[in-house]
């Protein structure tokens, strides 16, 4: 075993242990912050190490049971004054009843305005988490296979954040395993796999935040899976399961056609069976977009921003636009729009340039969409990374990881003196790194007969 690999792995421990204690009052509060940005750096020695790691049962348990041990210490951070968690418990504690989480605003609720003796007695037991929900005026905007999740925690633990651990922590086990079985079938080396084990990125803003995002992994790596070995319906269903867990998947649809644009039958099966399921799966959705005022997902879609950098220049494009347009158009919808179809036109080169290749090739092509995204969109938060941590364990040079010390700086957006400078310390080191990714996409690719 690499004296190195280990080492930086237990160092790991220790930064996100410091960073445990903080969060409990032990030490200054301000280390809070550094400590994590610590343990998301010396977790790069442990990625470099893994390199030239050998394959041994020795390497695989001690692997296995320091990600085991990393997430264990971290799940005993306290709970959050503030958070999104909240509303997922909510959300899971409506559609355990069988009420429409797209129904009410917790605000319509806590008012009294609904119309449902269920909801109101959830109201009286679940006061606390409902007065605690972010933006209490819009009502939920997270997918069906999302509110599945939130029920099965308010199932395990009704109102309960560590029931909400416990569900997270099922993808997280379906993606490492998926990971272990992705790298044996490619004759990766196994230790590669502590790219999205150990990394504190993923365990702090799951387990500690509890963000939803790593749910998204395992269909992400099955999605690849089916890609790679050009199985149409199994990457249709995959993709399918992603974007019903959160929206933005839906960028990776030209993956899909291009994909498998080398036999149209296997293509056009594809697409068929991705917009059956996506249909079925979003049943319920369609009225989360009714009643615009209080929509969540109309005001994500239109107005959410946080952290931009360069979607500063999408928007006053937008804005010009939307003035040389016949009809009367919200200019934030326009540049929007623009940026949307701009990512569905880098997603199809990237599909294009990874189509038919080696694993490593399809994993960094997929990889790049969702840093494109971040990159060029109009949120960017740490959580957002998340689901890409998936696909690194099969990259021969993981460049993008480099990114998440910079990327836990958008925490200090809100008070830094100059929050220009910051982001711009944040984004154009990733764009570097998105370019030298794609480089390595037009270098690296091989042919495959998958």
């Amino acid at each position: 075993m690499n004296a190195r690999w280990a080492g930086a792995g237990l160092v790991t421990l220790g930064g996100l242990t410091g960073f445990v204690l903080v969060s409990h009052g032990y030490g200054p509060s301000r280390a809070h912050l550094p400590l994590y940005i610590f343990s998301v750096t010396v977790h790069l020695v442990a990625v470099l190490a893994s390199r030239k790691l050998p394959n041994s049962r020795s390497a695989l348990w001690f692997m296995v049971a320091l990600a085991l041990l990393l997430r264990g210490v971290v799940c005993f951070t306290p709970e959050s004054r503030e958070a999104d968690y909240y509303r997922y418990m909510w959300d899971g504690a409506l559609s355990a009843h069988g009420v429409s989480p797209y129904r009410f605003s917790p605000a319509q609720i806590l008012r009294g305005e609904a119309d449902s003796a269920q909801v109101r007695l959830l109201a009286e037991e679940g006061h606390q988490v409902l007065a605690r929900v972010n933006h209490p005026e819009l009502r939920t905007l997270y997918p069906p296979v999302a509110q599945g999740l939130f029920a099965l925690s308010y199932w395990l633990g009704p109102f309960s954040s560590n029931a909400w651990r416990v569900v997270l922590f099922l993808p997280d086990l379906a993606a490492g395993l998926l990971i272990v079985v992705l790298l044996r079938r490619a004759n990766l080396p196994l230790a590669w796999a502590v790219t999205f084990l150990w990394n504190p990125l993923l365990i702090v803003e799951t387990y500690h935040y509890r963000h939803l995002d790593l749910a998204l992994a395992p269909f992400l790596l099955l999605f690849l899976l089916g890609l790679w070995k050009q199985r149409p319906y199994m990457a249709a269903a995959a993709l399918a399961g992603a974007v019903a867990v959160k929206l933005w998947p839906v960028l990776l649809v030209p993956f899909l056609a291009i994909g498998f644009w080398g036999c149209r039958a296997r293509m056009i099966k594809s697409l068929l069976l991705f917009a059956v399921l996506l249909g079925i799966l979003f049943i319920p959705y369609w009225t989360s977009m009714g009643s615009e005022a209080n929509s969540g997902t109309v005001a994500y879609a239109k107005k959410w921003d946080a952290n931009e950098f360069a979607f500063r220049l999408f928007e006053p494009l937008g804005i010009s636009i939307s003035r040389q347009l016949p009809l009367t158009v919200d200019g934030r919808i326009v540049s929007r729009a623009i940026l949307f179809a701009l990512l569905l036109g880098g997603s199809a080169w990237f599909a294009f340039l990874a189509a038919r290749r080696e694993l490593g090739s399809v994993a960094l092509a997929l990889a790049n969409l969702p840093l494109l995204m971040l990159l060029a969109g109009p949120t960017v938060y740490p959580w957002y990374f998340v689901p890409a941590l998936a696909l690194a364990p099969f990259l021969r040079r993981p460049s993008f990881l480099f990114w998440a010390p910079l990327l836990v700086l958008t925490y200090l957006s809100r008070s830094a003196p100059n929050a220009l400078f910051l982001l711009a310390l944040v984004h154009i080191p990733a764009w570097a790194i998105l370019t030298l990714q794609i480089g390595d996409l037009y270098r690296h690719g091989v042919k495959t007969d998958a």
